[in-house]
């Protein structure tokens, strides 16, 4: 029952998110969704705003991810309004970005780094499409966030983005 409601959820996620075009998103109008949980089970060592993806070796267990541009990225550790962690896979949440990143602006989209649960902006020369956790609702700098390395993103994992200078132009 429990993968069954899994897979609604997830089913009902996507439309909602299929119907915003990626070319015309603005995030300053993205209203404000509920988040969406799963009940799978999270690494006792996840920490809250950490990515997590699918085991390669077992599609039923998630793992924090590790790996740049991880295409089985599922969802961000959370806490729920009881305060128990959970796996976020819809709605805005914090999600951990890697400390070596500088500067982005609102409207990135956020894949996984290099650094354990970590997230970082999709590259502009990216030559594939890459599977993203989500997009960014604000700005992030860090001079001015001195400690805190979360960014407020709204969830879309799993979703295939083609960085914009690879969209084919009308003349092509």
């Amino acid at each position: 029952m429990n993968k069954f409601k899994h897979y609604k959820y997830l089913t009902i996620f996507l439309v909602i998110i299929s119907s915003i075009g990626q070319n015309e998103l603005d995030p300053s109008k993205i209203k404000k969704f509920k988040t969406v949980y799963t009940d799978i089970k999270i690494p006792e060592i996840a920490k809250v705003g950490e990515v997590l993806s699918f085991d390669p070796s077992n599609t039923i267990k998630v793992i924090r991810a590790r790996n740049p541009y991880d295409p089985n990225v599922f969802g961000v550790v959370v806490l729920d309004s009881f305060g128990q962690k959970r796996i976020a896979i819809g709605g805005e949440v914090d999600v951990l970005i890697d400390k070596s990143l500088l500067f982005f602006e609102a409207g990135v989209w956020l894949v996984t780094s290099g650094s354990t649960g970590r997230a970082m902006p999709l590259e502009e020369g990216f030559p594939l499409k890459a599977v993203v956790i989500g997009i960014t609702l604000e700005s992030w700098s860090s001079d001015k966030n001195d400690s805190i390395y979360t960014v407020k993103t709204f969830l879309t994992p799993g979703e295939r983005i083609t960085p914009k200078k690879h969209l084919p132009s009308r003349d092509e």
